[in-house]
């Protein structure tokens, strides 16, 4: 469900049933774990992308909760719950072709830095033509995009590999660890070292929760 009201209402019903029976039982595992198998699935066919950005094997992995059923549920509510909220983030607005190539070229190739002049090149359009049509039709600059989902996969990459802060800023284009650091404290709100992804997580379950909420949740 793309609504968040209609998820919400879906999540209800099956955590009323899932409570009013007994909740040790292997079917409720099985059912569990078949569910969030499908959305791995799902995620890995039409958003291949979004591995590059969410740990979505842990999100979607039961097998530490196989002998405790209702951490296994509460993990499948929340994992859910999370990629429900943050999928949306993901998902290009325009409807233009060019656009929706342009955007999906910019996050597949995300740990590579590609300016307006090669995107121009590459898609044969005029630069500034490219400029004002992706502002026009995102509501948002180029650089500003590029930004937005170079931090969102430096938080995956901070919580998911072993990688230090200054490899990071490398791998992702930034000129120095100190700039990296800055840019990131600004969209975040904290330091990269400081950065807890159950946190974040917790945010976007929060904020999908909000009554008659239409925005997307924060990055």
């Amino acid at each position: 469900s793309k609504d968040s009201d209609g998820f919400e209402k879906v999540l209800s019903e099956i955590s009323s049933k899932f409570y009013a029976t007994d909740t040790q039982g292997r079917q409720w595992y099985h059912q569990i774990h078949i569910s969030l198998l499908k959305i791995s699935d799902m995620i890995y066919s039409e958003y291949s992308y979004m591995p590059l950005f969410m740990p979505v094997t842990e999100l979607c992995t039961v097998s530490d909760y196989s002998d405790h059923i209702e951490m296994a549920f509460n993990h499948f509510v929340r994992s859910t719950s999370f990629i429900h909220s943050w999928y949306k983030n993901f998902i290009p607005e325009s409807q233009n072709t060019l656009i929706k190539n342009v955007w999906l070229y910019i996050i597949n190739n995300i740990d590579h830095t590609y300016n307006l002049n090669f995107l121009s090149n590459h898609f044969f359009v005029n630069k500034s033509y490219l400029s004002k049509l992706f502002h026009k039709e995102t509501n948002i600059c180029y650089k500003s995009l590029v930004t937005k989902y170079k931090i969102e996969r430096a938080r995956y990459l901070l919580s998911c590999t072993k990688l230090k802060i200054y490899e990071i800023s490398e791998q992702l284009g930034f000129s120095d660890a100190e700039h990296f650091r800055k840019v990131f404290k600004s969209a975040d709100g904290s330091s990269p070292s400081r950065f807890d992804y159950n946190r974040y997580m917790d945010l976007h379950i929060h904020f999908l929760k909000q009554p008659n909420n239409s925005q997307k949740p924060p990055f």
